[in-house]
């Protein structure tokens, strides 16, 4: 078996809009948390499928029609909302017949799950991808970020909302 994830590959646009985000968070984010610098939106975190059924999975991923025309980025948000371990951005699309018929297919050519779909989003900084690995419980940190979350929001030099309309799903090792 080999492990994949499948991922919703970001235009160059929102890329960068990302990026200016996450540098004028980088200066009231705690130590304890890592950037992400692959901005994506995960499909399937983990799936792990037999080795000779990869091309098969890929011609599968390269012809699914993305039944969506755009997605939307709607602000910072930090999860969960007591003691975050994530920062990021929220996107309110509707993968969920996207995943299940990727997953009928995994299932298919006798794939596995090793990590279940979480809500889409993209993350700008996370402690870990275990919440025991840290969160943010102290209060004048979160006081800080909340401060500076709510000055991005409402400054119309940075762009924390808007669509993406030139995106791409994508397969590849973990």
């Amino acid at each position: 078996m080999q492990n994949y994830w499948v991922w919703i590959e970001l235009s160059e646009e929102s890329v960068n809009r990302i990026q200016r985000v996450r540098s004028i968070l980088t200066e009231v984010v705690p130590n304890k948390f890592d950037e992400e610098r692959d901005p994506h939106i995960s499909v399937l975190p983990g799936i792990a499928i037999p080795k000779n059924n990869e091309p098969c999975l890929r011609e599968i991923i390269n012809s699914t029609n993305i039944r969506f025309d755009s997605i939307s980025i709607t602000g910072i948000d930090l999860y969960p909302k007591t003691d975050p371990y994530v920062i990021s951005l929220n996107v309110t699309t509707d993968l969920s017949h996207l995943r299940e018929e990727l997953l009928n297919e995994v299932q298919v050519i006798g794939g596995k799950v090793h990590y279940e779909p979480v809500d889409p989003h993209i993350t700008l900084f996370k402690t870990g991808d275990d919440p025991s690995t840290g969160r943010l419980t102290n209060r004048r940190e979160r006081s800080i970020i909340d401060r500076r979350i709510q000055s991005l929001e409402t400054d119309s030099s940075v762009i924390t909302h808007w669509k993406d309309e030139n995106i791409t799903l994508k397969m590849g090792l973990y």
